[in-house]
């Protein structure tokens, strides 16, 4: 740069100096001479030429020296000494750290080969990179993926051969939340009826006192639905036994329903329990009317409690509004308002058609007593129905609330991101805040540390890398494979089916089961073995042929059979398997631990992380202000860098020279190659789960399978009791 300085200098300071114009001796025409004599005087004429020649070098020499002198004297009334020596060490000219121009010219032209700042995080990070795309990472997987695919086809489903798959059955001191949820609503719930104090008759029993505080359901929500259940019952069964007097009494005929009511009386009486007749008003054949309201018929006549249970139902309804639940619910209660609305208004409509007041106490409702049960019913449905799905949530939250007092680790239970993802599976223990709402959260750290100590291992060199397995499994662990088991339905399923073979002694034409006991026998019937010492055979008594054709047609039946469900169970299985691929792998990614250890036997520095921590790590700790390191040149004992004290790579980036950031583009262009990369695998799994399309029949394959199973074991019962059932002819049409 100096002399660059001074080349410039040169160049603008010439034009501005009186130089000497050099005036040099041209030589004279030489005339060519074609004698001896004329020859030697040209010669003596070159030879002048050529001295004065060199006296014309001499002068341009000299006149180039005056320059010279000229343009030192110039540069030395232009920028004196003092000068000079403030330009070059100026303490205001720094960068890096140097005090003036002359050091920092010296670091630049001594450090263009400067390691940049994250050399050798990116080189921690390779090394798992590379790890992570080796041969050992996909054997575990593939070998992860070979054991769930050996507990499908066994028969056991899932590690546990569960028939349940709930949370305790991998923690087992953990209630699983969708158990407590249905479990704590029907407990509440039913029974929704009570004995009246006298015990004469039953009447709606409301909810605990205590039922919000043990489940979280406001006790009014569990009374509006316990009271809509009750009236839905209620109404259903008077509506659907219900007639109209067909008498020729006075007080009948003066209350007779029309014809069209009369007619549309319950078909459903053959099928269910009915009353003798001799309890009836003379002329009534029976079921729920409205005309018989008196206390007296009571007994027999359900409709005032009919009529009254739909009117509680109103009654709870014009006590429900949105602020009966907390805020967090309050938008799931707008169809539940609704539909009280529907039930509240078709009540209002009858009685405003009919002129009167809705009634406090029995009265004949024979003209309008079937209007306000078929009006009710759809309402009555509707507040059932939106009213579960409030509470059965509110319960699950609640129940979800004490598993994750229970175990934090419950606080992912549920999702697939948290729990299959994003990362690894956290060991450390997790803090847990609750609102007042009663809504439960945890912080999860998405970026993983690459400790200082393991980048400093892998930079010495004295490393080994290894791929290992989680065999106990950390309890999110644990319940990822649950979950990832509860997605892919994997329950117990019978995959082998017998076909049963008994050796038979020579002469046999048959060998059953009779009296706890297999025995051969002859075609005369006559037993061939026995355990009787007493030598006396005894004799069956069906024909020994049509044993011998029972079993011959039930073994023909059960080849078929099993063959049929062996083709079916195999593209079950098939499906089942290329569906549940996604999830093992994305669940391998993060129960594999790539791991490297020290080889050096002092340092004893060991560090881990899975495939999915790696990617996550890799793509983000740039971005990541909490991820610093020690800048690589102080790092690697150079003696001009003073950057000790560890920064994020925003801020050595913004610290760098020209080279360093240069290899940092060059690294980045290679990790957006590798990220390009993993987003093809991405793309590829996101192919492989269209796959999940099975997994949506899985409950109906499994229920056809396990019938067929069962009925292949009848027939084994059939063939070694020696007889044909119609079982055995069904089988093979309704297996095939």
């Amino acid at each position: 740069m100096l002399v660059a300085e001074f080349v410039l200098l040169t160049v603008f300071a010439v034009p501005l100096m009186a130089a000497i114009d050099p005036q040099p001796t041209v030589p004279s025409t030489v005339t060519p001479v074609t004698n001896a004599m004329d020859t030697n005087t040209g010669q003596i004429t070159l030879s002048g030429n050529q001295k004065q020649i060199v006296s014309n070098q001499n002068t341009l020499a000299q006149n180039q020296s005056r320059i010279n002198n000229n343009m030192k004297e110039w540069l030395s009334g232009a920028i004196t000494a003092n000068q000079m020596e403030s330009l070059l060490l100026d303490e205001n000219v720094t960068e890096k750290g140097y005090d003036n121009l002359v050091n920092q010219l010296k670091f630049v032209f001594s450090h263009t080969s400067d390691i940049q700042a994250s050399a050798f995080v990116n080189q921690a990070v390779s090394v798992f990179e590379s790890a992570a795309q080796s041969n050992v990472v996909s054997q575990a997987k593939s070998e992860q993926m070979s054991n769930f695919v050996s507990l499908i086809l066994s028969g056991a489903g899932n590690q546990t051969a569960s028939d349940s798959l709930w949370v305790s059955d991998v923690l087992p001191n953990v209630t699983d939340p969708s158990d407590a949820a249905i479990s704590t609503y029907n407990s509440i719930i039913y029974p929704y009826v009570q004995l009246s104090a006298d015990s004469s008759s039953y009447e709606l029993k409301e909810c605990s006192a205590s039922v919000e505080d043990d489940t979280g359901v406001p006790k009014l929500m569990c009374d509006l639905m316990k009271s809509a259940l009750y009236a839905q019952a209620l109404s259903g069964s008077c509506s659907s036994s219900y007639v109209a007097p067909q008498s020729s009494s006075s007080a009948a005929q003066s209350n007779a329903s029309t014809a069209s009511q009369s007619s549309a009386a319950s078909t459903t009486q053959a099928t269910g329990p009915t009353y003798s007749k001799s309890i009836y008003p003379s002329g009534f054949s029976g079921g729920c009317s409205g005309q018989y309201y008196q206390t007296a018929d009571s007994s027999w006549n359900g409709w005032n409690a009919t009529m009254f249970s739909i009117f509680d139902a109103k009654k709870y309804c014009s006590q429900f509004s949105a602020q009966t639940v907390p805020a967090t619910y309050q938008s799931m209660t707008a169809n539940i308002i609704t539909a009280c609305s529907d039930l509240s208004t078709a009540i209002d409509n009858i009685f405003a058609t009919q002129g009167i007041t809705q009634p406090s106490s029995p009265v004949d409702a024979s003209a309008w007593a079937q209007d306000l049960m078929s009006d009710t019913i759809t309402p009555l449905a509707d507040i059932t129905k939106y009213s579960r799905r409030l509470m059965v949530k509110m319960i699950f939250d609640n129940a979800m609330k004490d598993a994750v007092k229970q175990n934090p680790s419950m606080a992912y239970y549920g999702s697939l991101y948290t729990l299959v993802g994003p990362d690894s599976y956290h060991t450390q223990a997790t803090t847990t805040s609750t609102t007042a709402d009663g809504i439960t959260s945890t912080p999860i750290d998405l970026t993983p540390a690459l400790s200082s100590q393991c980048i400093d291992l892998i930079r010495s060199g004295q490393y080994s890398v290894s791929v290992d397995t989680d065999n106990n499994g950390t309890e999110r662990s644990k319940l990822a494979a649950l979950l990832i088991q509860q997605i892919a339905s994997m329950y117990p399923i019978r995959t082998v089916l017998p076909i049963v073979s008994i050796p038979k002694p020579d002469g046999a034409l048959a060998v059953v089961a009779i009296n706890g006991q297999f025995v051969a026998i002859d075609a005369s019937g006559n037993v061939m073995t026995t355990g009787s010492s007493s030598g006396t055979a005894p004799q069956v008594e069906q024909d020994a042929s049509s044993i011998s054709s029972a079993q011959s047609t039930v073994m023909s039946s059960m080849v078929t059979a099993n063959r049929v469900f062996q083709g079916q169970m195999d593209t079950f299985l098939k499906g089942k398997t290329a569906a549940i691929t996604p999830l093992i792998d994305a669940y391998a990614d993060r129960y594999l631990k790539i791991t490297v250890r020290g080889t050096d036997g002092s340092s004893g520095t060991v560090c881990s992380l899975t495939p999915a921590q790696l990617n996550q790590y890799a793509a983000t700790w740039r971005l990541n202000p909490n991820v610093t390191f020690v800048d690589a040149g102080a790092a690697s004992g150079g003696s001009s860098s003073t950057a000790t004290d560890p920064y994020s790579w925003a801020n050595h980036l913004a610290t760098s020279s020209a080279a360093e950031v240069s290899k940092e583009i060059a690294t980045l262009e290679a990790q957006n190659n590798y990220m390009t990369f993993v987003q093809y695998q991405q793309a590829e799994k996101l192919g492989l789960m269209g796959t999940l399309v099975p997994l949506t029949q899985s409950a109906a394959q499994t229920s056809a399978l396990s019938v067929q199973s069962v009925m292949l074991d009848k027939l084994v019962d059939d063939y070694v009791k020696g007889i044909k059932s119609t079982s055995a002819s069904s089988s093979s049409a309704m297996t095939g």
